[in-house]
């Protein structure tokens, strides 16, 4: 897992934007990093971004009944700090599952070593 983790970053250093390269180091390697797409998202507003999807054809209603906890839940899930100017993630990068508990990558770390394998893939 530390391997891959370490492999991710040593790739972001090497984009060319510089403030591409920031804000990827940043949502790597920060635990604190502040999820600015987030920022100020309140219930009238997740609900109205949720209905702006739905009618694109971009959620199917079906999908988000069965999803737990609904569409919402699965479109925004939840992260510290909900609502203020700077919300976090519940976890950092380095340590997250790839999926659900029994799926792709679903151990602690999990998301480092999927994040790789896929950066290789596509370099391929």
């Amino acid at each position: 897992m530390q391997s891959a983790y370490n492999f991710l970053i040593e790739q972001a250093r090497h984009l060319k934007n510089g403030h591409l390269r920031h804000q990827t180091l940043d949502a790597l390697s920060n635990p604190r990093t502040c999820i600015t797409h987030r920022a100020g998202v309140d219930a009238a507003k997740k609900d109205a971004l949720l209905q702006q999807l739905t009618t694109a054809g971009l959620i199917n209603p079906a999908d988000g009944a069965a999803f737990p906890g609904g569409a919402l839940a699965g479109v925004f899930p939840p992260v510290l700090d909900e609502g203020s100017a700077c919300p976090h993630l519940p976890q950092a990068f380095f340590s997250a599952p790839g999926s659900v508990y029994g799926g792709h990558h679903s151990y602690p770390g999990g998301l480092p070593i999927h994040e790789s394998n896929n950066d290789i893939s596509d370099q391929n």
